[in-house]
């Protein structure tokens, strides 16, 4: 094969979705080689991001069709391309799945613009092959890293949350990223043990950390449990009421962990509930719970449209939202309602598991949609500003973090002193602490947080990075305890927050090939989406996303189960 022939690793595309071309992969003898043309083609499309994320490449056999011309209006292309790619992905599986020999997965960086090969932690370009290859025999087609193609399958859970995707965690995600096709990670090993492939990590800084050998340990979630509870009953003994913000399934239950005997005071619980959005109402969920646990709750109603406008939370950023939810009006708004009933001497707030928009600055989320779209220009117009206007300063921070500029930040002006800034950002933890202050000056309201104990963190922090790679987030063994024990009905209730209809275009958008459209327009011929799955996620979506009355027996369940084990806790 000459050198002409040989197809380039780096490209210029100036769109989200664009053809690739013709290429031949043969593997028929020896190491497969990528051809531009020979006896059997496939037709690959590049299925891409705008965040630089990692894409699988792969497509239906296109032999005598004719190749996607360049030079061709956009619309036309991709009236080709979803015609080729409905061929392959019928019914969200792979209907061509025998004629598919093997496929390579690259990488399209939308910073630098160039189109490369995806390789592992050693350098080596990772093979996907069908389930049953012909081609594959004794001393055949090797690959330094052979991954199983299965058929897709539906997912035994519901999606996970939009900041999964914000902080690029979306392992959970790797057996549906796209049908049929498993996803790849830098510095992943699949390796067949007992029957099946299991993921081996290595990572680059593996003896940089001290936990890196760390087992795996089966109890950490009930020491974590233990040490949260007696944390939590510590909050309690304070003298005034307890209240528990963002009300919902995680925080109430929090706020049982640590309920004391009976003879002892009652406990308080309030949350922030909207008429003008429906979508954010938790009352049904959240009524269940408190006649459960029998607590005085309070609804506070924030859904006055002056108290939601942007413009109104923060005047100065017009551009960018409210810098933190604590200065947004509807936060003030709370506060004030809660502290009209209250007795005049402190009280002390107990934050949930589930209270990050209240717990931290929410401007990752509000720049995400910025960050998505950003170009070059952008970036670089606010690293300007940033050292100039100080407004800009966290607003270029965030978007450095997306860049891989955070962790060099932080190492140069801000080096890690306290163990519990090891999973949260510097810059973030420094705001939600100012905002602390600032209100238990102005309010006079003393704030406790259970789980940000520092015995707490050190149990959160002590996870194996197998663990940190699959989630192991700071509430990761919190997670495990309040949702992992429920019944199956119950993790697939929706839950009806207030970014429901994000999440669903956000989804829509990752998992659908045209990266253009949402649910709000027509999905094109190839949309996973079935018309009638469109048409009930539009409506429950219009309605506001009600939670099901069906789900009320699985929260009855799930609560007895709970309680069960707090004795054992207890």
């Amino acid at each position: 094969m000459s050198a002409q022939e040989k197809v380039p690793l780096k490209a210029t595309l100036p769109g989200a979705i664009l053809p690739v071309g013709d290429l031949l992969i043969q593997g028929h003898c020896g190491t497969p080689e990528i051809l531009v043309r020979g006896p059997a083609v496939y037709q690959l499309a590049l299925i891409a991001q705008d965040n630089s994320g990692w894409l699988c490449i792969l497509g239906p056999p296109s032999a005598g069709e004719p190749l996607l011309d360049p030079t061709l209006p956009m619309h036309q292309r991709l009236a080709r391309l979803h015609h080729l790619t409905s061929r392959s992905h019928h019914a969200r599986g792979l209907a061509q799945l025998p004629d598919l020999g093997v496929a390579v997965a690259l990488r399209w960086d939308a910073r630098r613009r160039e189109l490369s090969v995806r390789r592992d932690a050693f350098g080596r370009v990772p093979l996907v092959h069908s389930k049953h290859p012909e081609q594959v025999a004794e001393g055949g087609l090797v690959s330094t890293r052979p991954v199983l193609l299965a058929p897709f399958s539906a997912p035994l859970r519901p999606p996970d949350a939009w900041h999964y995707f914000s902080r690029a965690q979306d392992a959970p995600l790797r057996d549906d990223f796209w049908p049929g096709v498993q996803r790849f990670f830098p510095g992943e090993e699949r390796r067949f043990v007992a029957g099946t492939w299991e993921t081996t990590h290595r990572l680059w800084s593996r003896n940089r950390h001290p936990r890196s050998g760390r087992p795996h340990d089966d109890h950490a979630e009930e020491r974590f449990a233990q040490l949260l509870a007696h944390a939590t009953r510590a909050a309690i003994r304070e003298p005034g009421p307890v209240f528990t913000l963002s009300g919902g399934l995680d925080s109430t239950s929090l706020v049982a962990l640590a309920r004391e005997q009976k003879g002892h005071r009652n406990l308080a619980t309030a949350s922030m509930v909207s008429s003008r959005h429906p979508g954010f109402d938790e009352r049904p969920t959240i009524e269940t719970l408190v006649h459960r646990w029998r607590t005085s709750h309070r609804f506070v109603d924030i859904g006055a449209p002056e108290l939601w406008s942007p413009q109104r939370a923060n005047p100065g950023v017009e551009d960018w939202g409210p810098v933190v939810v604590w200065e947004a009006p509807y936060m003030r708004y709370f506060f004030a309602t809660l502290r009209k009933g209250m007795a005049p001497d402190t009280c002390t707030l107990v934050f949930g598991f589930g209270a990050d928009q209240l717990l931290f600055a929410n401007e990752l989320h509000y720049l995400e949609q910025i960050a998505a779209h950003a170009t070059p220009e952008l970036l670089r117009s606010l690293l300007l500003q940033a050292a100039t206007r100080r407004r800009w300063r966290r607003a270029a921070r965030v978007l450095a973090a997306r860049t891989g500029l955070l962790t060099r930040w932080r190492a140069r002006f801000r080096p890690d002193s306290d163990p519990r800034q090891g999973l949260l950002e510097g810059w973030k933890w420094e705001a939600s602490m100012r905002a602390f202050e600032r209100y238990r000056r102005d309010q006079g309201v003393r704030l406790a947080f259970p789980f940000l104990q520092r015995d707490l963190w050190e149990t959160m922090l002590a996870s194996s990075p197998g663990e940190l790679r699959h989630g192991g987030l700071p509430k990761a063994h919190l997670r495990k305890i309040l949702h992992h024990r429920a019944p199956d009905a119950l993790t697939f209730a929706p839950k009806g927050g207030l970014f429901d209809e994000v999440v669903a275009c956000g989804l829509h958008r990752l998992f659908a090939p045209s990266a253009a459209c949402s649910l709000s327009q027509q999905p094109p011929s190839h949309s996973p989406f079935t018309a009638e799955q469109r048409r009930v996620a539009l409506d429950w979506l219009r309605q506001g996303a009600p939670p099901e009355k069906r789900y009320e027996a699985a929260v009855t369940r799930y609560l007895t189960s709970f309680e069960s084990w707090l004795l054992t806790v207890q």
